[in-house]
């Protein structure tokens, strides 16, 4: 009995993906520092005139002339300093209208995202047994986001603002082992895609039309250890990819990819190719 379990979750031979350039991303924002101060606070003043409200006492005149120098120094300071707090606030906006120019809805984020502080490996690791047994709810891991999986009827209801984290295809080196199972992350991306083993091709992950292509090493979570795995593995490899929030309403999910190596031909008897479809709603 070999590996690749067809029906048991999404795809089991699970492939990985790519982060496209699916969307034009033309960030810009623009910011102006408008000054409040009334005139008073930068009208020059002639210094040889005396403040109106010490005007009559020369001892007063006295005094504000040699208190101007600190006066003024600790003027420019606060203005400097508001100048400066303005421009750190600006730049923060402008970061934020970048990232959300950048992220937008619905995009497949790139394999070094870490979306809530979590990776592609932590991942991998989160899922290994709700994947190897066949998406069994009972080890549906806690993450922050919604996991999109295999299952009857195929569909999601998710709040705004929901992270998605979209499983792929999955492996693990429970015997049979297919092909020459990878020692550590440096042979995954070999073993994955290289022609005389699994032979991974056309990973995509299309949202609503748009296509993010996955065929990169980099959304390969794994080789992750299994300890307790429900079929006896002690190594697990899953390859996934997080997309950013959905905006509300219902939108169409789908995950496709081919393996078709020579190791995955002669443990199947044949190439094997996938695609499946999700709904998703938000509300």
């Amino acid at each position: 009995m070999n590996k690749i379990y067809y029906n048991r979750a999404e795809c089991q031979p699970r492939r990985i993906q790519e982060n496209p350039a699916a969307s034009t991303r033309s960030p810009a924002a623009s910011w102006k520092n408008n000054s409040n101060e009334p005139a008073w606070a930068t009208k020059p003043r002639n210094p040889a005139t005396p403040s109106p409200q010490r005007k009559g006492s020369k001892m007063q005149y006295q005094i504000n002339q040699n208190s101007k120098p600190l006066t003024s120094a600790l003027a420019i300071a606060n203005r400097l300093f508001r100048c400066r707090i303005t421009a750190v606030a600006a730049g923060l906006c402008l970061a934020a209208s970048s990232l959300s120019v950048t992220a937008g809805s619905g995009n497949v984020l790139p394999p070094t995202a870490k979306p809530q502080g979590w990776s592609i490996d932590d991942m991998a690791a989160a899922v290994a047994n709700f994947s190897i047994s066949g998406n069994n709810l009972d080890f549906y891991p806690d993450t922050p986001f919604q996991i999109i999986f295999r299952h009857p009827g195929n569909s999601f209801t998710v709040k705004p603002g929901t992270f998605l984290y979209v499983k792929v295809i999955f492996i693990d080196d429970s015997p049979p082992v297919i092909g020459n199972w990878p020692a550590d992350k440096s042979g995954v991306a070999e073993y994955f895609f290289g022609r005389t083993e699994l032979g991974a091709h056309d990973l995509e992950i299309e949202v609503d039309g748009k296509v993010f292509s996955l065929d990169n090493p980099g959304y390969v979570g794994g080789p992750v250890p299994t300890p307790d795995s429900p079929d006896g593995s002690t190594y697990f490899i899953q390859t996934g990819a997080f997309v950013t929030p959905l905006s509300p309403g219902t939108h169409k999910l789908t995950i496709r990819g081919v393996l078709d190596g020579d190791a995955m031909v002669a443990a199947l008897g044949g190439p094997f190719a996938t695609e499946i479809h999700y709904t998703i709603t938000v509300e």
